[in-house]
């Protein structure tokens, strides 16, 4: 007897599915630091047949950055994020996290992650938090703040001690003028004159006319 075996051949079609995750936590980030938006792809499609990813902050419908066909466009970034942002570098790998560098207080928002691939699509959404200055910030302030006065208190110092100091010279050489004057007008005249003519006024008689009278009378 004889059986017959009947093969049956089932064609398997890949099930279609594009999802996209990003990251379950908001972001947090302090002002000029870099941070990444997380945003990943898991689908049938490969990543370089994926047709358009592009980042936009939700609550201002801004383009954040666009990417199509294989090739980044970051001339359509808004001016606000142009040349500070960009792919991780992923991309094969379907990765479409965002780097955003030097954030800013306007950066704090919601941002969405949008890709669209064989008539298929899909988001995710990421807040970022700002929480103000860094420590390292924080500290380049501080230390400039320090620095400023020290300069400030340092150039009152000088302006001050250069004044005393001017101050100091002026009343050195004014009195030294004082004495040369006095010294001027008085070499001619001894102490015991001026005693003298302290004591009789009417009938004192310099020592030059002294000597004079005294040469007259002898000659005579």
């Amino acid at each position: 007897m004889r059986e017959n075996t009947h093969v049956k051949f089932t064609a398997t079609k890949d099930v279609e599915c594009l999802r996209v995750s990003g990251s379950n936590r908001s972001v947090s980030a302090y002002d000029g630091e870099d941070v990444t938006l997380n945003c990943s792809v898991d689908s049938h499609i490969k990543p370089e047949h994926i047709e358009e990813v592009k980042w936009i902050k939700t609550d201002e419908d801004i383009l954040v950055l666009l990417y199509q066909n294989n090739e980044t466009f970051p001339d359509s970034s808004d001016e606000q994020y142009r040349d500070r942002v960009e792919f991780t570098g992923e991309i094969p790998k379907g990765n479409f996290s965002l780097r955003l560098k030097s954030v800013r207080t306007e950066d704090k928002g919601v941002y969405m992650c949008q890709v669209f691939a064989g008539g298929l699509s899909g988001n995710a959404m990421v807040v970022l938090e700002r929480l103000g200055f860094s420590l390292l910030h924080i500290t380049v302030l501080v230390f400039c703040f320090v620095s400023g006065s020290g300069a400030v208190l340092l150039l009152y110092c000088l302006i001050y001690c250069r004044s005393k100091n001017t101050g100091v010279i002026e009343r050195k050489n004014f009195l030294l003028q004082e004495r040369v004057h006095s010294r001027h007008n008085h070499s001619n005249v001894c102490p015991e004159c001026e005693l003298r003519a302290q004591n009789n006024p009417q009938t004192f008689i310099p020592p030059m006319f002294e000597q004079l009278f005294s040469v007259l009378f002898h000659t005579e």
